[in-house]
């Protein structure tokens, strides 16, 4: 394997570099050239590894990695910060690792913050795979001194040592916590293959299974987003906010102020007295521009309250001008692309992205 000069990748100068492009990142330009193009792992609420591109993340005061998304898997953890303005997640996820230009025998990449076998000769190292920033390469951390990767080593990964992840460390990351783990594996080198001894072998079959939560996981309540109207697809709660278009406001018989409420008849929400969302519009002549800011502020209001679960109603059998009802739809397009997780369309809605990206958009 050639051993040409690259660049040094390490926590430190990543969080550093976080901060040096911290405007770039939030205004979402493509950075991934900054780490080569190679990957950042992180472990995820749900104890998974995930990965990430440079650009697609940066580091919060206490060290939590926050990742920018819009995938699905990750919009249900969303914490809105910097981009609260915007439609992307943000996502507390734990920094674990960034990608070297190395594979493994089984040719899997090698990212820090692995454990890796190195047979040299007839000697065998089990160390944790770090990238210092005084190097020019990554090598393993032994106890006073770095095991740099040489020309015709045989590498295999074991594990990980992102095993006992702290779930209190979404909150604040203590990353010196799991490279202490490597002090299990410090005083190997084992000769040729003779026994490991029982401290060796529990810390690999700790590794080996990474990440792993030391208790249950984070796990979030998930619901379909999206129902079908007058199927029993969709249980309204109390605390659900509701969404509908309305026309008014009008005069009524008693000199009160009064709006007509636009959305199909609903047995889903009879007996409900919740709260309800309204945006304005005259169908026989719609001002589209005030509705697109209407809507779009009521999107951004949901997506900064993720823990409260926002329904919209459906207004297919109320608008029978299908011109001006697949218009409206069109309004809540940043649900679906954005995987906004706690905004429920009604399926007219959410099925008329889905086929718009089957077949391509005119």
């Amino acid at each position: 394997m050639s051993m040409e000069k690259v660049n040094v990748f390490n926590f430190e100068s990543i969080r550093e570099l976080c901060k040096e492009y911290f405007q770039d990142i939030v205004a979402r330009k493509d950075l991934a050239y900054l780490l080569n193009g190679k990957r950042v792992r992180f472990v995820d609420k749900t104890g998974r590894f995930g990965y990430a591109y440079f650009g697609d993340f940066y580091f919060t005061s206490m060290g939590v990695m926050m990742l920018i998304t819009k995938d699905v898997e990750y919009t249900w953890y969303h914490e809105p910060d910097y981009l609260g303005d915007s439609y992307w997640s943000t996502v507390p996820v734990l920094y674990a690792g960034v990608e070297t230009v190395f594979r493994d025998d089984q040719n899997n990449p090698m990212f820090t913050g692995d454990i890796v076998t190195i047979r040299r000769g007839e000697m065998k190292y089990t160390l944790m795979y770090r990238w210092l920033p005084e190097l020019q390469f990554p090598g393993l951390m032994a106890d006073n001194h770095e095991v740099l990767l040489e020309s015709g080593d045989k590498f295999h990964i074991e594990g990980n040592v992102f095993y006992d992840v702290k779930p209190e460390h979404f909150e604040i990351y203590d990353y010196w916590y799991y490279l202490g783990h490597n002090a299990a594996f410090l005083y190997h080198p084992n000769y040729c293959d003779g026994p490991n001894d029982e401290d060796l072998d529990h810390a690999l079959a700790n590794a080996s299974r990474a990440p792993y939560f030391e208790n249950k996981p984070l796990t979030i309540e998930k619901y379909a987003r999206m129902y079908e109207p007058g199927n029993e697809t969709l249980q309204v709660r109390d605390d659900d906010v509701l969404f509908c278009f309305a026309e008014g406001p009008y005069e009524g018989e008693d000199g009160e102020e009064e709006t007509l409420l636009k959305f199909d008849d609903m047995q889903e929400v009879e007996g409900h007295d919740n709260s309800i969302e309204t945006v304005f519009i005259d169908e026989a002549k719609p001002n589209w521009e005030e509705l697109e800011n209407n809507v779009s502020r009521f999107i951004l209001k949901a997506h900064r309250n993720p823990e409260i679960r926002y329904v919209v109603l459906s207004w297919e059998k109320t608008f029978v001008y299908k011109p001006l009802s697949n218009r409206l739809c069109d309004l809540f397009r940043p649900v679906y692309d954005y995987s906004i997780a706690n905004i429920i369309l009604p399926a007219h809605v959410m099925c008329k992205f889905i086929g718009e990206d089957s077949i391509g958009r005119d």
